[in-house]
């Protein structure tokens, strides 16, 4: 049914005069496939010819759908991608777990600004070196978060500000600006491909930076910048500040995300293992492409040691070139 009406272009693919589009798409994969809901736990299915589950709802025995549709998606996958066409889905990261392997790119209709990370880390966990995005509007907090993972954001407003007063207008420039600013970086890191070994790590460079004693919020100087004093009352290990993700292996560009989750503004101490890279030795050169923010650096033992200022919230982006 989904292939005679919602897909007729697909009749028409090996027409080369055909003039129709080149994928397919399935929406709402979550809830046609049933991941979501159903219940896998092994100890059910050794007494059946069939696996069955338990209906979250009414509590009867029932089948698994998510076993046929694991399967039609894996012979549905292999005839697209025969044909030399792809596949994109809107799916929530339960169902990319078993199916987006058989997904060329996702789409997922969130709101990135209230997004816990931990799903952008499902969904990239899921999707590889394939590409994701959000559907929804974000903020410049959204926006990095989506940015430490590789993920594209949402379109940019659309709309011409020309005869807007400046009280309209600026509003929309200035999300415009943002939207090229992280798009532009979030398809260049990830056009390089994710990868699942960073070999790297980042500490703060002193613990002092990241915790001072009391719970109120409150503006200070720190290093000659005003930041927020800390709201947590107990001490966070340094290791746990940050975040670092690789994007690239170095044959067409060599990309670490620094996700930062201090209080307060403070110094990085970012550790990439380029003899495990296989990049000792190369003269690679570190810069910080997002905010343009410098910072210093040494390469000793196959270990390279970048030292860079990152405030709250913020998501840097160090890219390692040759000289």
């Amino acid at each position: 049914m989904a292939r005679r009406y919602q897909f007729p272009n697909m009749a028409y693919w090996d027409d080369p005069k055909a003039n129709v589009p080149d994928m397919i798409s399935w929406d709402s994969m979550t809830f046609w496939t049933g991941f979501h809901i159903e219940d896998f736990r092994r100890d059910n299915f050794k007494y059946l010819d069939e696996p069955l589950s338990f209906h979250y709802a009414t509590g009867k025995l029932m089948t698994l759908i998510a076993f046929h549709d694991f399967e039609m998606a894996r012979s549905w996958c292999a005839e697209v991608r025969a044909k030399g066409r792809w596949i994109q889905a809107n799916s929530e990261p339960m169902a990319l777990l078993y199916l987006g392997q058989f997904i060329d790119l996702v789409g997922q209709e969130f709101y990135p600004d209230y997004l816990d990370e931990s799903e952008m880390l499902l969904t990239r966990l899921a999707m590889g070196e394939k590409p994701c995005a959000y559907f929804r509007d974000a903020s410049e907090f959204g926006l990095r978060k989506m940015l430490a993972w590789g993920i594209h954001p949402s379109s940019a407003p659309d709309g011409s500000t020309e005869g807007l007063a400046p009280a309209e207008k600026e509003p929309i420039e200035n999300r415009q600006r943002l939207y090229l600013k992280y798009a532009r970086r979030a398809i260049r890191i990830a056009n390089a491909g994710w990868r699942p070994l960073t070999h790297a790590r980042a500490i703060a460079a002193r613990p002092e930076d990241d915790y001072i004693e009391g719970t109120t919020l409150e503006t200070l100087e720190v290093g000659g910048k005003t930041a927020w004093k800390s709201v947590c009352d107990t001490y966070a290990a340094p290791g746990d500040l940050f975040n670092v993700e690789r994007f690239g292996d170095g044959s067409d560009g060599l990309y670490f995300t620094l996700r930062s989750y201090s209080y307060l503004y403070a110094e990085a101490i970012v550790y990439i293992d380029l003899d495990a890279l296989g990049l000792a030795g190369r003269g690679l050169v570190p810069s910080e492409i997002i905010e343009g923010r410098a910072l210093s650096w040494d390469e000793s033992g196959g270990m390279m040691r970048i030292v860079v200022p990152v405030t709250y919230s913020e998501t840097l982006v160090i890219s390692l070139a040759g000289p």
